[in-house]
């Protein structure tokens, strides 16, 4: 159920639950994996799309990859 929050000066919100899907990390940690990430490109431990690759190819390697 979402929770509405009306604000004269600010406008209105909409709280929503969080799902167990939901990713939910603090900005240290939010920032932690972008260093991860841009570390690992830097060492080309990366896959990329090859010429020609359609997405759907793409996105289905990179998941069997994994």
């Amino acid at each position: 159920m979402d929770v509405i929050l009306k604000s004269r000066s600010l406008g209105s919100f909409r709280l929503t639950p969080v799902k167990e899907s939901d990713v939910v990390m603090s900005e240290k940690e939010f920032y932690e994996k972008i260093d991860r990430s841009i570390l690992q490109a830097k060492e080309g431990k990366v896959i990329r799309q090859k010429d020609g690759e359609t997405t759907e190819d793409f996105v289905n390697r990179m998941l069997c990859t994994e």
